[in-house]
């Protein structure tokens, strides 16, 4: 005798189901823990001492007085002048046959 269609699958559903608790329940914990409050005392005695160090002041750097090679470098015009001029080298495929 043949299973009716809707049997089939509140079957499977309910497989399906059962197999996603089982792997839900293979998770691990991450939750965070829960933290107990101290009383005032006890809690002052174990309490860890925080130690402040004052950071050095960094060097100051030089100032910059290289102007000579700044100006070269950002004058447009002398860039222009002293580039090499774009050079067209014809490829080795290119030309008939």
């Amino acid at each position: 005798m043949k299973r009716p269609f809707s049997l089939t699958l509140i079957g499977l559903g309910g497989l399906c189901g059962l197999l996603g608790v089982v792997v839900a329940a293979c998770t691990p914990d991450t939750s965070a823990p829960m933290l107990a409050a101290r009383s005032g005392a006890a809690a002052l005695q174990n309490a860890p001492t925080a130690e402040v160090s004052l950071l050095q002041p960094t060097p100051a750097l030089p100032p910059f007085t290289d102007y000579a090679c700044l100006d070269c470098h950002t004058d447009q015009d002398k860039l222009v002048e002293l580039a090499k001029p774009v050079e067209v080298h014809e490829a080795l495929s290119s030309g008939p046959g």
